[in-house]
Parts: C-alpha cells; structure tokens; sequence
C-alpha cells in the first residue's frame, strides 16, 4: 500500500510520560499524522518531542475515572479538526481499558483505537484469560483466583509446588512472588495482599525462558506480528526488559491465533509466553496486554510499525500484506541496559545505596573518558563495596549491547531525550522502572 495515499489525519496520544506514547508520536508524525500529546502529568516525555503539535492534561483515571472521560471529552472536542481528515483517539497504557468500557459517552466524530470492552473482558485481567484459555484448549499454567487467607487455606491439598503468587490485576511482573513451600505461599500472600488487595492468582510455575508475541488482528484475522526475548531485564530477577532481541514467532502463532481468533480481537495486543525451548514441547500463554507493550519500539525497529498499522486499521481498515519482521534485531533502554548488565553481575539490585555512590563517580567522568573507562571505574568503586565482578562477563555483556539501537535518543528528535529525565529520577527515587515501562 502507498503510505502517500493515505489521508493525513490528527491522532491524540495518552500516557505522554512513556515510551510507548513516543514511539507512536515519531512513527505518526514522520508520515504527516497531527499529534497531540496527553498525559495526567507536565510536562512528560511528548513535551519534548519535535512530532507532538500540543499537549493536553486530564485527570488521572487512578484518582477519579469519571472525570478522567470527562476530561478526555472535553480534549476530544476542543481539538476537532476543522476538515474531514481522519481524527482518533489512541490509547497506548492502563487507560485503554477504561477508553473502551466508556466509548460511548466520547463524541461520535471521533475514532477511538481499541478493541470492545467485551472483547478485552475475554482475556484481561489474568483470572478472565485463565478462563477463556480453558475454555478454547489453550495451554496455560494451572491457575486458582483467591479472595481471601480463609481460600488460599483451602488450596492446600490442590496445589503443588512451587508456585507464584500474581496480583489479580498488577501488569509487568509487578508484585510476582514465588513460593517453595506452605509457609512462603502464606507470607508471600499476606505482603502482596498489603499492596495490592485480597485478590490473587495462585499459578502453577512453569520453567522456561520469556517470550513476548506482539500482534496486530483486524476482526479476529492476524494481520501482523513479531515475537521478541528479553536478553537483559532490570532488576534482574523480575523487573521489565532493558535489552531486547526479535526472534522467530512462528512457534507462537498457533496458540496465539487459538485464542484471539474465536473471540474477534481487532486491534493491538501483546501475548506473554513461558517455553523451555524445546521444540517438542508447545509454550505456556501467561498473560495477554490489550494494548501497547513496553517492547513498542523493538517492534518497530524491527519493521513492524504497529503505531502506523493500527492507524490505518481504525482509520482506513486498509493494510499492507505479508509483513515480516527482521530477526536478530536489538534494542536497548537507555541507561537501564547498563544497570541491568551490572546487576546481572553484581547484584546491585540487592544494595542499591551502593549504586549511587558508585555510579556517581563513573557518571562524572563519562564525557572526559567516555563509556568504558567509566564502566571500569564503576566497578572499581563497585569492588571496594565488596562486589568483584566478572570482567570477562561484563565486557561480553557490554559488547552484545553495543550494537542494539537505543530508544528515545534519536538524531531527528534529539530533545525527547530530555525527558526520559523522568524516567531516570523515578528509577533513583524507588529503585525501580516507572510503571508505564515496566511490562
């Protein structure tokens, strides 16, 4: 298809502060598309891109999702183009969800990118896909829903162990636990139940390596797709991935069309997968995002503009056929892939006081000595702490880095660098990614 004739349009944006939000914004405005940027926050990452026209500030669907719609109404009304040309609302985080449960109170002149709400209701939050799965013989992990201590007690005799202790509704890894025994299910579930209510799913663990399928659907036919693997995450036991590669998707195509063709998906979707790389044995589904993924931008590098695609699907229903992602392809997070090759060598995850005197020192002396006199000096500072790490580890690490492109820092929008600022206080602040990067 000629991208040429494709009407140019104007696109809202939400979540302005992640990653998704500005990829979609560069892979938008590059082909003429009208960007408005929108956040609960300012400024946030769309601030500084050269691709965003404006941006606009609504209330925070976590505080008060009535009058986060209400808020979304009225940024929809106030940006109405003033021609015919293609006007839609693209979520790209948490918010898709509620976007799609409220489409009808959003004006009828605008396109609003997502699948029905019933449809999201089939596979989103974790105890609905469990049940969708089994219903259309899709391989998951044995999975129990408990509400209470008085259930989990309940559970004894019909679990085996280990097992991992999932927040109903958390995405990204976010308050996981593992169990190896009675009495860790027990301690584990009373810490995660202070942070993030009652209910839980108790999953059978599965061995294998994370895989993440990404996927494009038009009326429950897969019109695009890339699987990538996670080759370096931070922290590194269970944090988000900073350093990725693509791989072959074909090994996960079959469960992936098994699900989401009976229940018509249109639009965008991520499915996790566990696998044991065995090519005799069929990968484990683990959960499924209904939107944009925090491997957004690997998918595009790797040829597969899903921000582009899912323009065109809820704007024209016009796409282009046969699209092949480049295998191979690399890309890291900025200052994060670092942080996650160290803490892979060293554990600085587990004394994270240490990092700052010690990263302090290296950071300084990066543009007098640059990268790699840095990094030994890291962990120089690094070993006085009582941290000695592998040299011939890190600098293999550092070298199947080296060549991955690198997100947010790109020559033709150089000061959306500025505010992955954000991201980086937010990692010093609590020892961890921002959630809106954190899949």
């Amino acid at each position: 298809m000629n991208e040429q004739n494709t009407p140019q349009g104007r696109v809202i944006i939400t979540s302005g502060r992640s990653l998704m939000a500005l990829a979609a914004a560069q892979s938008l405005g590059k082909r003429g598309v009208e960007v408005i940027g929108s956040d609960c926050i300012e400024p946030h990452l769309l601030s500084f891109s050269k691709y965003v026209e404006k941006n606009e500030t609504y209330r925070s669907f976590n505080e008060n999702e009535e009058q986060f719609i209400t808020d979304m109404v009225a940024i929809i009304e106030r940006n109405r183009p003033e021609d015919d040309r293609p006007y839609l609302l693209m979520p790209v985080f948490d918010e898709t969800h509620i976007i799609a449960r409220h489409k009808q109170q959003l004006p009828d002149f605008i396109q609003v990118a997502t699948p029905s709400a019933e449809t999201m209701d089939r596979v989103y939050p974790k105890k609905n896909l469990s049940y969708t799965a089994h219903k259309l013989g899709v391989q998951i992990p044995e999975t129990h829903l408990v509400n209470s201590r008085e259930e989990l007690d309940d559970l004894k005799e019909k679990i085996e162990f280990p097992v991992l202790i999932k927040p109903e509704n958390a995405s990204g890894g976010r308050g996981i636990k593992k169990a190896t025994s009675q009495q860790e299910l027990l301690d584990g579930y009373e810490k995660t139940r202070e942070k993030f209510g009652a209910s839980q799913l108790i999953q059978q663990f599965v061995p294998g390596e994370d895989y993440c399928m990404t996927t494009l659907f038009q009326k429950g036919a897969l019109k695009a797709s890339m699987a990538y693997k996670n080759l370096r995450r931070f922290p590194t036991t269970s944090g988000s991935g900073v350093l990725r590669e693509t791989v072959d998707d074909n090994f996960f195509k079959p469960a992936t069309k098994q699900l989401m063709e009976p229940i018509n998906w249109h639009g965008i979707a991520q499915l996790d997968f566990l696998w044991d790389e065995n090519p005799e044995h069929p990968p484990y589904l683990i959960e499924v995002n209904p939107r944009f993924f925090g491997g957004l931008f690997q998918a595009m590098a790797s040829g597969i503009d899903y921000p582009w695609l899912n323009y065109l699907l809820h704007t024209t229903g016009q796409l282009p056929e046969d699209l092949q992602p480049q295998l191979g392809t690399k890309t890291k997070v900025p200052f994060a892939w670092l942080l996650g090759i160290i803490d892979e060598n060293m554990k600085i995850s587990d004394r994270f006081d240490l990092l700052t005197k010690a990263g302090k020192v290296a950071f300084d002396q990066i543009k007098e000595k640059g990268m790699r006199e840095a990094f030994r000096n890291f962990a120089t500072e690094w070993e006085k702490a009582g941290k000695k790490p592998e040299e011939a580890s890190l600098s293999n690490a550092l070298e199947e880095a080296r060549m991955a492109q690198s997100e947010v820092f790109t020559s033709d929008d150089p000061f959306a660098g500025l505010g992955f600022l954000y991201a980086l206080s937010y990692l010093v602040k609590y020892r961890k990614l921002p959630p809106e990067m954190d899949f």
